[in-house]
């Protein structure tokens, strides 16, 4: 049952006057009331059923709440949109739940009553600047936690992601639960102490055209380029996909982007792994249309520093597309890990379900393969072209469940590329399929 409220705004300050249950319009009168100044809401339940907006000057204070989106409702928690100055803190306590799924996903979205599937992001900025976003645990998220779309100057800092649904929604369609993605035209990016669980990537650069995130996030007159974006201490696990994804396609830039102290958590019998570790490129045909004019061209991701990796995805690098300047130190490929290195002409089947024990079996059986499924219907012709690839200090000491070799490489050309200080143990080397100039091993 929600309580009256009551605001009360001194020197700037703006609270309510009571803990309280209350809903989205309680919030949205404090954000208003506030703007330039600092908008307090009391630790409680809040229920969600529309957006709250957030204008220019918006300084929110969430500690202690736990914002719940109301059951059946098609609804952002949070937009901003061409605005200046906003942060939203959760002093790291407050939760933000995504609560019981809706039947919105990327197959039911613009079908029947459904509206898109954007309405089931958690935050959604568009064309704004000096943005920050701290201390939340995002749960349960119904599609991407974070949208950052032609952003600048922006600061994500010590959120956790908790997925609680693995048993309740087992046999059911993944809903691509990614954290945080950083969409075409963003630069100038900070985003740090990053932990828990997605149900999908954690971390995303895609500069993409895509049919799922419409024209409707465009902004004239913007670079589409994605550049200058920090990633630092990352600790979590992904449900098959990537810690880290770089991805371009249309002829947009992906450039000066700096990764560091990425940590994958959890082990066999407690997660599955992820498919990558960091993730550069891909070449499944809806991200460019199903048109080759449209896939991504060599230069266009270009200039990303890798410094200090652990994991044991099935693969640490995956570099799937052409890349330039690209150098990795420091990583190390532990417990059930795969390849240290894969490149080119390789895939992996997703695992269609959250993790549980009880499927560890099947877990066991996630590896890249050769090829791409005939179902994808890719006729791949280009050769994945790396000029300039440097990788430092590697270790692998995984036990993985296939004899994958630490070095899987296809399809690939390579112009200037090397890997010194490599440390295996009992490891096959390589794996080398129709590749020209193989970079120097030392």
């Amino acid at each position: 049952m929600k309580k009256a409220l009551l605001s009360i705004c001194t020197a700037g300050l703006t609270v309510l006057s009571a803990l309280a249950d209350g809903t989205e319009n309680d919030i949205q009168r404090i954000v208003d009331a506030s703007v330039g100044g600092t908008a307090v809401i009391p630790p409680g339940r809040y229920e969600i059923a529309k957006s709250v907006i957030l204008p220019s000057g918006t300084n929110l204070k969430l500690a202690g709440c736990h914002l719940r989106m109301k059951d059946g409702v098609f609804a952002m928690m949070f937009k901003s949109i061409g605005t200046e100055n906003v942060t939203i803190d959760g002093g790291g306590t407050a939760i933000l739940d995504g609560g019981e799924p809706n039947g919105l996903n990327e197959d039911t979205s613009r079908t029947g009553n459904f509206p898109h599937i954007s309405n089931n992001l958690t935050f959604c900025f568009i064309g704004s600047r000096n943005l920050e976003v701290k201390g939340l645990e995002i749960r349960d998220h119904r599609w991407w936690a974070m949208m950052f779309t032609f952003c600048e100057k922006c600061r994500v800092s010590k959120i956790n992601f908790r997925l609680t649904r693995h048993r309740i929604d087992q046999g059911k369609r993944l809903r691509n639960q990614d954290g945080i993605d950083i969409r075409k035209g963003c630069s100038d990016f900070v985003i740090e102490d990053i932990s828990g669980e997605t149900g999908d990537d954690v971390v995303a650069m895609t500069a993409l055209s895509d049919a799922w995130v419409t024209k409707m996030f465009d902004v004239a007159g913007r670079s589409r380029d994605i550049h200058d974006i920090r990633v630092r201490r990352i600790r979590a696990t992904s449900v098959g996909c990537s810690l880290v994804r770089i991805l371009s396609h249309f002829g947009q830039r992906i450039y000066n982007i700096d990764i560091r102290d990425i940590v994958e958590m959890g082990g066999p019998g407690e997660t599955s792994p992820a498919q990558s570790a960091i993730r550069i490129g891909d070449r499944v045909p809806p991200y460019y249309r199903y048109k080759e004019e449209n896939a991504q061209r060599f230069g266009d991701v270009s200039d990303i520093f890798i410094d200090g990796v652990r994991t044991r995805a099935c693969a640490a690098i995956h570099t799937d597309d052409g890349v330039k300047n690209l150098t990795v130190k420091n990583v190390t490929l532990d417990r059930d890990g795969g390849s240290l290195w894969i490149v080119g002409g390789y895939t992996m089947i997703p695992m269609p379900f959250l993790y549980l024990p009880e499927l560890e079996q099947q877990v066991k059986y996630q590896t890249f393969i050769r090829g791409y499924p005939s179902a994808w219907n890719i006729r791949r012709r280009d050769t994945v072209r790396l000029e300039n690839v440097n990788f430092e200090n590697l270790k692998a000491v995984s036990r993985p469940h296939f004899d994958e070799a630490v070095f899987r490489l296809a399809d690939a050309e390579f112009i200037k590329c090397s890997v010194r200080g490599v440390s295996v143990e009992g490891r096959r080397m390589t794996e080398v399929s129709n590749c020209r100039n193989l970079p120097e091993f030392k």
